[in-house]
């Protein structure tokens, strides 16, 4: 099973709306120093993936790490690491 870049993005949109409205803010507040209102409704929507500087900025503002805004939801990744992990210790 390949990359899903576009499932990728609505993964991260949603992430990312999730985590701004546990938090109170809204998509002014969260885009407030960063980028543009609309930049972050396009993020939440899936129609924008941003580039790593600005995915850092809001995951900073947001106070969570940009594991958890992105890669916990492929298990695929946590399942190699894992794998990788337990190829260690038998070596």
């Amino acid at each position: 099973m390949g990359f899903d870049v576009e499932n990728a993005a609505k993964i991260l949109g949603n992430n990312i709306m999730i985590e701004r409205k546990n938090r109170g803010l809204s998509q002014y507040e969260l885009a407030d120093g960063i980028c543009s209102q609309s930049m972050i409704s396009s993020i939440e929507k899936g129609h924008y993936v941003p580039n790593s500087i600005l995915l850092a900025q809001l995951c900073n503002k947001l106070g969570i790490s940009i594991h958890n805004a992105m890669l916990n939801n492929f298990f695929e990744i946590g399942e190699s690491r894992e794998n990788t992990k337990k190829d260690r210790k038998s070596l």
